[in-house]
């Protein structure tokens, strides 16, 4: 005979743990999951033009790089544009500290080892992210 299985309320999924959630709220079916921006590395701006002096399509490379097809796009568009497929310089965020304040953040650290970022990030006085002062400390160490 049949097996008779509940099948979840219309407009509900069942999740990769078994529970039932209402479509929309997450994990939309057919959506692919936004990761954080990241600049294209150089080995693969490498792996993309080869792949298109291959042949394959735009989509090909990007599903093998695990990159957006616009980002492929670009990167290709550059490379027959320019010849190059280097970043231009200067091409990043613009800098919220000096080297001087550069300077004074890892002088604070090495002076006082239980000095906290968000006390040292009051003390230079320029708005920054904790984040940028471990950067900061990281650089000063290698």
């Amino acid at each position: 005979m049949g097996l008779i299985v509940d099948a979840p309320k219309p407009g509900f999924g069942t999740t990769t743990d078994g529970n039932t959630e209402e479509f929309g709220k997450r994990n939309m079916p057919g959506k692919r999951a936004r990761r954080h921006f990241s600049q294209l590395s150089e080995f693969e701006r490498g792996l993309i033009i080869g792949m298109k002096i291959a042949g394959w399509s735009t989509r090909r490379v990007a599903g093998q790089v695990d990159r957006s097809e616009c980002a492929v796009r670009n990167c290709w568009e550059q490379w027959t544009r320019e010849g190059t497929h280097a970043r231009k310089t200067g091409s990043g965020a613009t800098r919220k500290t000096t080297r001087r304040d550069d300077r004074r953040i890892v002088r604070q650290a090495l002076v006082d080892s239980t000095v906290t970022r968000s006390t040292i990030r009051a003390d230079v006085g320029v708005a920054i992210v904790q984040q940028t002062i471990s950067r900061h400390l990281a650089e000063a160490k290698s």
